[in-house]
């Protein structure tokens, strides 16, 4: 929550273009008067990019069971 009372769930909404017109215009004026949700704003689209950004291949079978052996034997 920003410091002005502003949720997290009114910040994702209007990033992800869920509000109605007259909700997304009046969060848009605030956005013009409140630096905390400008700020909190540019993180959350930051991340957000971050997430949709290239999936890592996943790992060989190989050095799956490698990796899942050795926790094995560290747990013994």
């Amino acid at each position: 929550m920003a410091r002005c009372g502003t949720n997290s769930d009114l910040l994702t909404a209007y990033v992800d273009g869920e509000l109605a017109w007259l909700d997304r215009l009046r969060f848009h004026y605030h956005l013009g008067m409140c630096r905390q949700c400008r700020v909190t704003l540019k993180r959350l689209r930051a991340a957000m990019r971050t997430m949709d950004g290239p999936q890592p291949e996943p790992l060989p079978d190989r050095v799956r069971d490698e990796i899942l052996a050795r926790f094995a034997d560290a747990n013994e």
